[in-house]
């Protein structure tokens, strides 16, 4: 059976990802990107106008690689054990890509003009993480989950970005951790309403 096409987008973003691994994220450039994915540099000039605006397509390839290994939404155990499944599979995802995944962290934190340009393809991840661990928040109280979450996934990535244990041990604790008090928050939130 023949593999479904990836579109242009996902194609440079692979590509993208593939030279981060190879060298620094700054010395990479639209060109280059567009002859590693094999499409031309019109026509990903016209998606991406610099390399920097590729970064969100990049997340939203780690989405899909999580999408895929999680598969259907969870639906068994409870909501605290979802996410922390369905976190710990994009930790894995980005350790997967991990020269490529420390060197990007690295420019942007070099550069905190690349935030804005990321920080909306991130908070889509975080809906997309709900929706992988079965879980639906309503309108009102949605915009304090996916920041709260988003808090405990910014917390969990420094944790990764340290991590030299072979299973992720550092992270899988750090996140166990955070999740524990956030559900104990909400708890305690919950109550006082």
């Amino acid at each position: 059976m023949p593999k479904p096409k990836q579109n242009t987008e996902n194609k440079i973003a692979i590509a993208a990802l593939n030279l981060a691994a190879q060298r620094d994220w700054s010395s990479i450039t639209v060109e280059q990107i567009a002859k590693a994915a094999k499409v031309p540099l019109a026509q990903a000039k016209k998606l991406f106008p610099d390399k920097d605006h590729v970064l969100a397509a990049l997340v939203l390839v780690i989405d899909d690689k999580v999408a895929k290994s999680i598969g259907k939404p969870l639906s068994q155990g409870t909501p605290r054990d979802r996410l922390f499944e369905v976190m710990m599979a994009r930790m894995d995802e980005l350790q997967a890509n991990r020269k490529a995944i420390l060197g990007i962290i690295g420019a942007v934190r070099q550069n905190p003009r690349l935030i804005p340009l990321v920080l909306p393809a991130h908070v889509q991840a975080i809906k997309k993480l709900l929706s992988l661990a079965g879980l639906t928040v309503g309108k009102i109280q949605q915009p304090l989950v996916i920041g709260g979450l988003l808090g405990i996934y910014s917390a969990t990535l420094c944790q990764w970005h340290s991590d030299q244990t072979p299973d992720l041990s550092k992270t899988m604790a750090g996140l166990d951790r955070s999740l524990r008090l956030a559900e104990k928050a909400a708890e305690i939130l919950l109550r006082k309403i």
